[in-house]
């Protein structure tokens, strides 16, 4: 889950080091998609995969969501479906109107704990959606916060520097100019405020969580899973979030944890 709060000039990397070679090969694999520059329209576009996935308000509309992918064809409610209207709309003002307010109020600490109670609320007042499906989506929430769980502790331990606020020395001109010229250009922003949670990536983290549950749904979910965690990762490396090396970690560690949760 994504909070942003600090303002504080980024630190020294702990792990991997600054400039180390480990860190320096990183960058390199990640280049591409950080010199990429995809145009305003595709940005928004991608800006969903890319950012919704450690948004804590969008726990409000998620396990509805999951819970329609495993009932047969029952859509969500007209509740779960108006929050993720308004859940769209608030991100539009975020995106093409530069709100930081609106955004930093989608990503608080209220909305870590209010979103997860109203998604909970949401699958199990629909009447059309079977128990099996409502035990899926609530599944899918309780793997999502035991898989954040070593990824936050990671973030903390490893304190490493997002490539958006990185040097350029060790970033390299190409990869560190092309974040400045980014159509959307408050979510380099937002990332400045947070800026040693590199690694490993949480965003990454959720994405392969939904995916992994989406994916259990049927045969034919399991493209849309591909493609949402796909999406998820290569949003954070193209905003200069996370490297390469953080959102694969962080995909691990969501697959791992939601196959565990699963087994059990």
């Amino acid at each position: 889950m994504q909070t942003f709060a600090s303002t504080a000039d980024p630190a020294v990397s702990h792990w991997p080091a600054d400039g180390s070679r480990l860190d320096r090969l990183d960058k390199r694999l990640s280049g591409p998609l950080f010199q990429l520059q995809l145009g305003a329209r595709l940005e928004v576009l991608l800006s969903v995969p890319g950012c919704f996935f450690g948004m804590p308000a969008a726990l409000a509309v998620t396990p509805s969501l999951l819970a329609a992918a495993y009932s047969g064809g029952v859509p969500p409610s007209h509740l779960a479906l108006g929050a993720g209207v308004l859940l769209l709309a608030a991100w539009g003002v975020v995106v093409i109107g530069e709100s930081e307010r609106l955004a930093l109020a989608l990503f608080s600490m209220r909305a870590c704990v209010v979103a997860p109670v109203v998604g909970v609320l949401l699958v199990e007042v629909h009447e059309g959606f079977p128990s099996a499906a409502k035990a899926r989506a609530h599944l899918m929430l309780l793997s999502i916060f035991c898989a954040l769980m070593p990824t936050l502790v990671l973030k903390k331990s490893t304190r490493r520097r997002r490539p958006v606020v990185s040097e350029v020395e060790h970033l390299g001109e190409a990869s560190a100019s092309a974040a400045t010229r980014k159509s959307l250009r408050v979510i380099p922003r937002l990332l400045s405020r947070d800026a040693n949670a590199a690694f490993p990536s949480g965003d990454a983290t959720g994405a392969a969580v939904v995916a992994f549950a989406l994916a259990g749904a049927s045969t034919g979910h399991r493209r849309a899973a591909v493609g949402l965690l796909v999406g998820a990762c290569a949003g954070r490396i193209y905003w200069h979030a996370h490297h390469l090396l953080d959102v694969t970690v962080g995909a691990a560690i969501g697959l791992a944890v939601s196959a565990a949760v699963h087994w059990a």
